[in-house]
């Protein structure tokens, strides 16, 4: 065969392997190598490019004392699975990664070397060789030759049609509308905006996608209630008999600012939230009082925990009152919220409201910071400590000594906060 058509026979072999695969990287280097590994065993051939450039090369390092082409029979050692197996050790120490696509490679070529006449010395000694077909081969540039060459062209088209879709298993799983095909697709498309499509019988349903819970539950909003949908018995929607696939609508972008809640009540959490957006609140808080968290078996729980620990993980912030936790009392809470905007959306109201709420913060932490930084900087805090807790003068040094170290792990604290705010930049 020609140099073309072991190039695109390598080329092929690679997109048929990548999309049954899929775990093959189809970057630029690794299909330049792939090809090269298609052409590597015509070294043995001084009639082909490879070949007499590798001889020329080896003849002049050698001083004019090694002529492979005297040495080297066309379509013998450098043809063979032996061949193969010895420069996949030599890959193996080098980067092992590259022994898939220089396997793919050279297999395409002593396939297509197979069907012809000659065949191939297929274990690189003794007299056998190996042959596609005993009956049937293709000349060397022959109409033969060059309708195999079209047909790669085909599949090479085909193959990055394909691809560029998604794959094949994108394109079966959205046909067939299987759950799996939409939780990857989440994952895959997550800068979009996302609606599952539901098909039961003639009816259609569509629901906006908020989350994903390993591999068979997803998160939707059903009249702006998160509830979970899969497989699973505790799922309120169960796809059994129904075919589901994901709609991706414009694109989004995220804006996502921190927040801390000191010594107020998790109903606070409603004016640091702009509810006409979309948006996540990931967090943690550490309470007052301990509370029990009620468990809704058809409902996406969006927050877990229990005692006087809470993490929240996705919340919809009017589910306070279903979980009865709106005027629990927080010691100390650090969320985050992240608004999904849509591109070209007016965010003009939001960006106030945000500033003004980090202003409101950094203020506050200021204020804080001031007051932490007197009590550590006072010179007569041993006499506030007898005054204040009526101690005797040899007890004192405890209580000062305690009163110092909470204060400096507060201040640290406090300033680690007011930094992640100023980082953010959208605060003074």
């Amino acid at each position: 065969m020609t140099a073309p058509t072991h190039i695109f026979a390598s080329v092929v072999y690679l997109l048929l392997a990548a999309l049954m695969l899929r775990c093959l990287d189809l970057s630029w280097p690794y299909i330049a190598f792939t090809v090269l590994s298609g052409l590597i065993s015509d070294i043995d051939n001084p009639k082909s490019i490879i070949g007499f450039l590798f001889q020329r090369f080896v003849y002049a390092i050698s001083l004019r004392k090694l002529d492979l082409s005297k040495i080297l029979e066309h379509r013998g050692f450098t043809h063979s699975l032996l061949f193969c197996f010895i420069s996949s050790i030599i890959l193996y120490c080098i980067n092992p990664k590259l022994i898939s696509y220089f396997s793919i490679g050279f297999i395409s070529h002593l396939y297509l070397d197979s069907c012809q006449k000659k065949g191939i010395k297929l274990f690189g000694f003794g007299n056998f060789y190996g042959r596609f077909s005993l009956k049937r081969h293709i000349p060397l540039r022959s109409s033969s030759e060059y309708y195999v060459l079209s047909s790669f062209l085909l599949v090479i088209l085909l193959c990055s049609l394909i691809i560029s879709k998604g794959g094949t298993n994108h394109l079966l799983r959205k046909a067939l509308g299987t759950l799996k095909v939409t939780i990857e697709d989440i994952r895959e498309l997550k800068d979009y905006r996302l609606f599952l499509i539901i098909k039961d019988g003639n009816q259609k349903k569509e629901y906006e996608i908020v989350d994903c819970l390993g591999k068979d539950i997803i998160i939707i909003l059903k009249d702006n209630i998160p509830l979970s949908y899969g497989t699973r018995k505790d799922c309120n929607i169960n796809s059994d008999d129904k075919k589901s696939y994901v709609k991706k609508k414009k694109k989004i972008h995220k804006v996502t600012f921190p927040f801390i809640l000191k010594d107020k009540t998790l109903g606070h959490l409603q004016n640091k939230i702009d509810s006409s957006y979309p948006y996540y609140l990931t967090g943690n808080a550490t309470l007052k009082k301990p509370v029990e968290i009620p468990y809704f078996i058809n409902r996406y729980n969006s927050i877990t925990g229990g005692g006087d620990k809470l993490n929240f993980s996705f919340l919809r912030i009017e589910d306070l009152q279903l979980y009865g936790i709106e005027d629990t009392e927080v010691k100390f809470g650090d969320f985050k919220v992240t608004y999904k905007v849509l591109d070209g959306q007016d965010v003009s109201s939001l960006m106030v409201r945000i500033n003004k709420s980090i202003s409101n913060e950094i203020e506050e932490a200021e204020k804080r910071i001031a007051k932490l930084r007197r009590i550590l900087s006072n010179k007569d805090l041993t006499t506030e400590v007898q005054r204040i807790f009526d101690v005797k003068k040899d007890e004192e040094s405890i209580y000062t000594n305690t009163l110092r170290k909470k204060a400096q792990k507060l201040l640290e604290q406090e300033e680690n906060y007011l930094s992640l705010l100023y980082q953010t930049g959208k605060g003074k």
